[in-house]
Formats: C-alpha cells, sequence, structure tokens
C-alpha cells in the first residue's frame, strides 16, 4: 500500500504544499511520508473514470433555467464548477457551497454533478468547466458551453384606451394587458402612488382606499366614482420576470353632470382582445330605480335598487357597479362581440336606454410554448430536464407520459402524482419539469399542457431516450 502510493504520488502534479500521511505499528516506529495533493487543474481522462455529458452546447433564452446535465462513470468524492475562473459551486460528500454571486441561483444535484443555474441572462453565456475527484482513479474535467439569447420582442404594456372619458361621477377602467408575466407594478398620478403590487399583494394610498380596484391578472385599474380633480395622465409602471422595466400613460378626462335625465356612455364602440375584460360604462344623470343590460336579447344581468340578478351563462363573468350601472365583463371571447343594450329606469321621467358595442378580437400571435430540446439523451441514473417556456401567462398545466398525470399545477399549487412523488420537481415560474434518477422505463414522449390566462390551451411534446 504505501510503495503504491509512493508510485501513484510521482505522476500527480506537484501543488506548493502536500499532504502528510503518518503511519505506525504497534511495534514500530511511526514513518511521516509526504505526497503531494492532487491538482485540480489536471484534465487528462482516465481511461476507467469519464465524465459523460448530456449537452456540450446548451442555448436558453435570457430568464430561464439552463441545466448542464453530467454524469460520472464512477463514483465522486469532491468536485466544483467555475466560469470565467471563478467558482460557482465545490463539494465534498454532501457538504456543497456555492459562490457568492450565484447563491439564489445555483443548484447542484450531488447524485450527478449536475447543475441547475435559475434566471440566466447574457452575461451567463461562456464555458462552464466540472471539475470531479473519483473515489478511485484520476481526477477528470469536462466542459460545457451555454449561450442565453436576449429576450425578443421586448416587454410591451398594451393600452386599450389611451385617452378615457368619464362623467363627473362615474367610473374610470384603466384598462392595459402586460405582453409577458410581470412580478409587480404600480399606478401613480401627478406623481403620487396611487395603487401598487407585489405578485398578489395589493397596497392602495389612502386618498384611494374607498375608490381604487387593482386586477392583478392584468394590472388594469378601475377608479370608481371620479370627480374633476381626477383628471389628468395616469402612468402605469410594471417589473417583468424577465427583461426591462415597462411603463405607459393613460390620459382621463372628467365632465360635469348634464342637467336632463340622460344615459351617459363613455365609450359606444369597444374593442378588448380575447380573454380580456371589458367595460361598459354608463352614467345615468340623475337617481335610478332599476335597470337591465341585455345581448341579443337575453338578460346579462338585471337589479332594482341594491339587489342584482346576473343571466345563468354569465354568472362568473359580469359585474354590476349599481351605483353606475356601468357593467364589467371578464374574460370576453369572440361570441361575446356584438350590442349590448343598457336600460335604466329613473326614480322619476321617462325609462331610457342606449346601446354600447363591443368587439372581440382573436389572440394574437397565438399562445406558443418554446421548448429548448424537443429530444433529450440522458444515461440511466440521471436527471432529465425538460425545459420550457410560455409565451404569456399561464394559469395553470400539466406533465404527462404515457396518458398519465406526472405533475399538475394551478398558480403555486402544484400536486405530484404518487408514482413520482421522490423524482419530479416543477419549476412553476416556466413550467419546466426536472425528473431524477431516470431509468430505461421513464423512455418515451413526455406532454406538457397549459392554459394561458388568456387565449387558447396549448401543449407541447418533449422526447426523452434514456441509454443504458
Amino acid at each position: 500500500m504505501l510503495e503504491r502510493l509512493v508510485s501513484e504520488s510521482n505522476y500527480l502534479s506537484i501543488c506548493t504544499y502536500c499532504i502528510r500521511l503518518r503511519i505506525g505499528t504497534v511495534s514500530g516506529p511511526s514513518v511521516s511520508i509526504a505526497f503531494p495533493r492532487y491538482d485540480f487543474s489536471s484534465s487528462g481522462q482516465s481511461p476507467n473514470f469519464i465524465i459523460h455529458v448530456e449537452h456540450r452546447h446548451i442555448t436558453v433564452t435570457e430568464g430561464g433555467d439552463a441545466f448542464l446535465s453530467v454524469r460520472p462513470s464512477a463514483g465522486v468524492s469532491s468536485g466544483r464548477w467555475s466560469f470565467n475562473g471563478k467558482i460557482v459551486v465545490q463539494w465534498i460528500a454532501q457538504t456543497v457551497s456555492v459562490g457568492i454571486a450565484y447563491i439564489s441561483r445555483a443548484e447542484l444535484f450531488t447524485s450527478s454533478g449536475s447543475l441547475l443555474l435559475k434566471s440566466v441572462n447574457t452575461a451567463d453565456s461562456g464555458e462552464y468547466r466540472v471539475t470531479l475527484v473519483p473515489t478511485s482513479g484520476s481526477i477528470s474535467s469536462a466542459v460545457v458551453s451555454l449561450q442565453v439569447l436576449g429576450q425578443s420582442p421586448n416587454f410591451i404594456i398594451h393600452v386599450e384606451h389611451r385617452h378615457i372619458t368619464v362623467t363627473e361621477g362615474g367610473d374610470a377602467l384603466f384598462s392595459v394587458r402586460p405582453k409577458a408575466w410581470v412580478s409587480s407594478g404600480s399606478w401613480s398620478f401627478n406623481g403620487k402612488i396611487v395603487v401598487r403590487w407585489f405578485a398578489q399583494t395589493v397596497s392602495v394610498d389612502n386618498a384611494y382606499s374607498s375608490r381604487a380596484e387593482l386586477f392583478t391578472s392584468s394590472g388594469s385599474l378601475l377608479l370608481k366614482s371620479v370627480n374633476s380633480a381626477d383628471s389628468g395622465e395616469y402612468r402605469v409602471t410594471m417589473v417583468p420576470t424577465s427583461g426591462s422595466i415597462s411603463s405607459a400613460v393613460v390620459s382621463l378626462q372628467v365632465l360635469g353632470q348634464s342637467p336632463n335625465f340622460i344615459i351617459h356612455v363613455e365609450h359606444r364602440h369597444i374593442t378588448v382582445t380575447e380573454g380580456g375584460d371589458a367595460f361598459l360604462s354608463v352614467r345615468p344623470s340623475a337617481g335610478v330605480s332599476s335597470g337591465r343590460w341585455s345581448f341579443n336579447g337575453k338578460i346579462v344581468v338585471q337589479w332594482i335598487a341594491q339587489t342584482v340578478s346576473v343571466g345563468i351563462a354569465y354568472i362568473s363573468r359580469a359585474e354590476l357597479f349599481t351605483s353606475s350601472g356601468s357593467l364589467l365583463l371578464k374574460s370576453v371571447n369572440t361570441a361575446d362581440s356584438g350590442e349590448y343594450r343598457v336600460t335604466l329606469v329613473p326614480t322619476s321621467g321617462s325609462i331610457t336606454s342606449a346601446v354600447v358595442s363591443l368587439q372581440v378580437l382573436g389572440q394574437s400571435p397565438n399562445f406558443i410554448i418554446h421548448v429548448e430540446h424537443r429530444h433529450i439523451t440522458v444515461t440511466e441514473g440521471g436527471d432529465a430536464l425538460f425545459s420550457v417556456r410560455p409565451k404569456a401567462w399561464v394559469s395553470s398545466g400539466r406533465w404527462s407520459f404515457n396518458g398519465k398525470i406526472v405533475v399538475r399545477w394551478f398558480a403555486q399549487t402544484v400536486s405530484v402524482d404518487n408514482a413520482y412523488s421522490s423524482r419530479a420537481e416543477l419549476f412553476t415560474s416556466s413550467g419546466s419539469l426536472l425528473l431524477k434518477s431516470v431509468n430505461s422505463a421513464d423512455s418515451g414522449e413526455y406532454r406538457v399542457t397549459m392554459v394561458p390566462t388568456s387565449g387558447s390551451i396549448s401543449s407541447a411534446v418533449v422526447s426523452l431516450q434514456v441509454l443504458e
């Protein structure tokens, strides 16, 4: 044993200091032997110990997750990943140390030495080196090249109406729709915050506490019972989950009351994208005792005083504002296009009605699921990352294999099938799936199905081949 250690040490690169081994026997004196440390810069491959690299060149869109998948041919005692000469992560056995710059983004899978790098950006592009120390044999290293593509097209906030005119006492809907997922945002007026939000947490300024309502699904703002002091420019600012912060401006003009009983219609012709919300804003010039909205001769909603009755077909989509008689129609589709009639019965005077025309545009472009790699090859026992990124917000989705559910989710609530409870991990930010410790039985086609917050359901297929 001693002769083998001394012999092997002659073939190792010499560091500035050595490891000293003291060997003793019960009856004889101890012997102190120094032999050099392993030099991690050594990259010579041993014929026995090999690092298998799943993909040597990886391309990921900015904001996505990059899975640098490797598999050693034998047991490993320690190792590290480095980038531009700096440590990303290093480990000995199960003890892992992550570089400060990667603490919230790097995840190591000690079973294989694979690295998951989250929320990558263009600065992460380049070569990543993995160096592994086997339990026996020579140190080995391998390189994986990562290319991070910039977001295209840019993040944009779509504004339904940039100029809104509302009669004093009416409700103003600032309808917007971001082009991608948003983590936080705010609405401001004259440099002061009206409302701000982070995820589902909303904070309304005290001056607007009873009048401002935010729709977190789109970032749209409803300002109730407006007056002439509310006239001016309102700025919405949104922070996307990936990409640059963007803002847009909506101008509001509040008109004084008319002396005669009239139904003021804010917009007689409304155009909304499919899946959006349509606000049919009206304001009677005097008190109303009852009224109704109808479409194609059928009641959408009707009311007497504060008692409201919604038509069965609109129970989950129609919301009435009894203070004005305005109607909010949620999640509209092309079948909702047409003329809506509002009929109001004043407390004194003649019944009056008005018509609002709604046009619902189909989604363009269509909702698409981007797939990083449609065909994945992994060595048995390795980890497979099915990396996808939806083109717009997703409310729910699922992954299935051979017609059986692997994992499904709704918002942040995830449900994993019992057969995959210890092996499947879902990244709700993108819908990507990580399947750990795969075997030959896992080979086949995996289908991801996503339900966008607006638009049609879409699915995509990723093929997995597991090599023995």
